[in-house]
């Protein structure tokens, strides 16, 4: 409606070739149906993006979990927030590719031990945590819509 005033009747042309992309007018569907779409389309957790929300959820906790303390709790307390932010990014289908961002957090997450002191156990999970945060960003998930010329770009 915006392009083209406030109408949601299009140009004769326009119509035609929407009419080929999608059959139902989105006006003329049942509010059920348009609800639906609202929330269960378009955003979803892969597999790889819910471990990866547990490991950023975990990596919050070590302090009291594994009784880390200093520059190495401060690493993952920032580092986990990080992980959260970009798993709520990429659980939008358009914006998935933006789960590539968890390997250079998993790389900062390996190289933790190395720059700080840290405990036997701190540093097993920081190693065991990035490895898997990297892992968990090669899983695309499943991509229910079509973007259009957008879709090219979802990897």
């Amino acid at each position: 409606m915006f392009f083209f005033g406030d109408t949601d009747e299009m140009p004769k042309g326009l119509a035609r070739q929407a009419q080929s992309e999608t059959p139902d007018d989105v006006f003329d569907q049942r509010p059920g149906v348009v609800v639906a779409d609202m929330v269960s389309g378009g955003v979803g957790l892969s597999w790889g993006l819910g471990l990866a929300l547990l490991l950023g959820l975990l990596l919050l906790f070590t302090r009291p979990l594994l009784g880390v303390d200093g520059s190495v709790a401060n690493a993952h307390h920032v580092i986990g927030a990080l992980v959260l932010t970009v798993v709520s990014l990429a659980a939008a289908e358009v914006a998935r590719t933006l789960r590539f961002v968890l390997v250079p957090l998993g790389a900062a997450l390996l190289a933790v031990p190395l720059l700080w002191p840290a405990g036997a156990a701190a540093a097993v999970f920081a190693v065991f945590t990035g490895l898997l945060l990297i892992g968990a960003s090669l899983n695309r998930g499943t991509i229910r819509q079509r973007y259009g010329s957008w879709q090219r770009l979802i990897r």
